[in-house]
């Protein structure tokens, strides 16, 4: 999908136009023409999500060559997906230790502030690993381990117009289990890498702290 030109109706491009035609006053509601159309926080929104679920579903299914293509979801219908699976269900000994606290271990990307808010899509990793090396004033280095993505797609305006602007978010990142895995709980330092994927160079980053939620 993402390889289709972004001319085609199919492509990753105009799935996201889609989306976002909805979502960014790109209609009128019908019979009112001052009153913009908004599908988030209203009834509409689930019907109009199942039909735009559906449909990608079943681009992507055409794709690959399989009809039978879903996107994974969470079956809360059906009985046995009534219950929380053991592999959820079972956690780590600091983990545990961690909850009797009530305390969620987070990484936090402050600050981040894209350019051109409205036209181009962002994307980076994050990574965090313990810091290897920085000894006798060598620089400390990790091979990452993926805490997570950000991600931003851009937001179409109706076609008569055109708007540029940028915009400030923050992106915060449970990492309790992933700082057990590799070994850093408890660590004063650790390292943090953003990798950027799509769009960098309309991103900065105000800092990069870890904190503790309740």
């Amino acid at each position: 999908m993402k390889q289709l030109p972004a001319d085609d109706p199919r492509s990753f491009e105009q799935q996201w136009h889609v989306h976002c035609a909805y979502c960014d006053a790109a209609y009128d509601q019908v019979g009112f023409p001052d009153l913009e159309l908004q599908i988030h926080n209203c009834w509409l929104f689930f019907p109009w999500h199942r039909f735009y679920l559906y449909f990608h579903e079943r681009i992507l299914g055409k794709l690959i060559g399989d009809d039978t293509f879903a996107l994974p979801f969470w079956n809360w219908d059906a009985p046995a997906g009534m219950t929380l699976p053991a592999i959820y269900a079972e956690r780590a000994v600091s983990r545990s230790r961690r909850e009797k606290d009530d305390e969620e271990e987070v990484l936090v990307v402050e600050g981040i502030k894209i350019a051109d808010h409205f036209n181009k899509f962002i994307k980076f990793d994050v990574l965090v690993n313990e810091p290897e090396g920085g000894v006798d004033g060598t620089p400390a280095t990790a091979t990452g381990y993926c805490a997570g993505s950000f991600a931003h797609t851009p937001h179409m305006v109706r076609p008569e117009e055109t708007r540029k602007g940028s915009v400030k978010t923050v992106a915060r990142f449970g990492v309790c289990d992933l700082m057990d895995d590799i070994g850093a709980d408890g660590d004063q330092t650790v390292v943090v890498s953003l990798v950027p994927r799509c769009g960098g160079e309309l991103v900065t980053v105000g800092g990069v702290s870890i904190s503790y939620l309740k």
